[in-house]
């Protein structure tokens, strides 16, 4: 970054990547694309670490735990599915109605959020327990992208509507409605202090 020079190019993927990730502790990188695998490489040396198979219809998200132990992502069964980082195995998997489209562990990573493709609701999941803890609703279809603030308080979603909107995580009410897009919002993101949220979508902005 210091440089803006490149400095490695990771080609083991043949189709389309959607989604990258780091691992908090800076020893992995992960990438999804639009097969449904997802690569996991060594940092800093690039060297491919391990595959995983998901066999994902459309885009292939992923998302590592705060703790770096677990990495989330999704299949083609409609599943939100988790893995051991040190053992690559399958440690959990939580059952959708339609196909995943995104997914975020809390800050605190005792649960995972989750958003589906045809449907306007958000889930917050209890990993302790695999069991649905809330569901926020209030978009009008698909959503595209989630995040928890930092400090744990907030959950914020986009959607096809246009919309960003923030959800308070201990009772489930929606806090705010932000309507400065005109098109689908595809991506959002806080700023460390939990205090900003940048968005992106389709209209250009």
């Amino acid at each position: 970054v210091a440089t803006g020079q490149e400095i490695k190019a990771l080609r083991d993927h043949t189709d389309k990547v959607f989604s990258v990730a780091f691992s908090p502790n800076g020893k992995l990188l992960a990438a999804g694309d639009s097969k449904g695998i997802v690569q996991i490489w060594q940092v800093p040396t690039g060297s491919l670490q391990h595959t995983l198979q998901t066999n994902s219809q459309i885009s292939t998200t992923v998302a590592f735990s705060p703790d770096s132990r677990r990495i989330a992502t999704v299949n083609a069964d409609n599943d939100a599915v988790i893995y051991d980082v040190a053992t690559w195995q399958q440690v959990q998997s939580l059952k959708h109605e339609t196909q995943v489209l995104t997914v975020a562990f809390s800050p605190d990573n005792k649960y995972l959020a989750t958003g589906c493709l045809d449907s306007s609701e958000a889930k917050l999941w209890e990993l302790a327990t695999g069991q649905e803890k809330q569901i926020f609703s209030g978009h009008h279809g698909t959503i595209w992208s989630l995040a928890f603030a930092p400090n744990g308080k907030m959950l914020a979603t986009t959607g096809d509507d246009g919309v960003a909107k923030l959800w308070d995580l201990s009772s489930g009410n929606e806090l705010a409605s932000l309507r400065g897009h005109t098109r689908l919002v595809s991506t959002l993101t806080f700023s460390p202090d939990s205090q900003m949220l940048a968005t992106a979508g389709w209209d250009n902005k």
